[in-house]
């Protein structure tokens, strides 16, 4: 008998030990569709995140090639604005140091006189066009 009971012992030990691994296996399955479900979310995810970063890397670009755009924009405007301020400069110069080296005569019917003379502000002249206006009454 004693045969009989050993046999008996392991049954029943490999009986145990199937039952353990009949709920290990329904635990190993039921973590393999809660991961795979998990997985589906996770790719779902992925792929949004990879949809919103390339929408950013446009949105990102659009916005440098403004700014880019915009700076050159800004630089040409600037040295025209530049080139135009030196003009005027040197055409006040000129026009402040020969003051009667303006066109005599105009076009249509207006013919120049001489008589009429340019203020002369911010040329370094003492005189401006309000005293040459009071000295011209005291002369009269």
């Amino acid at each position: 008998m004693s045969r009989r009971r050993e046999i008996g012992g392991r049954l029943a030990a490999l009986t145990d030990i199937a039952g353990i691994l009949s709920a290990m296996k329904s635990l190993a399955l039921m973590e393999t569709r809660l991961l795979s479900d998990f997985l589906d979310h996770q790719q779902r995810l992925a792929a949004g995140i990879e949809a919103a970063a390339a929408d950013f890397l446009a949105g990102l670009t659009g916005h440098y090639l403004y700014a880019a755009l915009n700076e050159v924009l800004y630089s040409s405007l600037m040295a025209e604005n530049r080139q135009r301020l030196v003009h005027m400069d040197t055409r006040r110069s000129t026009r402040c140091s020969t003051a009667r080296s303006w066109p005599r005569t105009g076009s249509g019917s207006f013919t120049w006189t001489g008589r009429w003379t340019p203020r002369r502000r911010n040329c370094g002249s003492p005189t401006t066009g309000n005293a040459r206006k009071k000295s011209s009454k005291r002369s009269r």
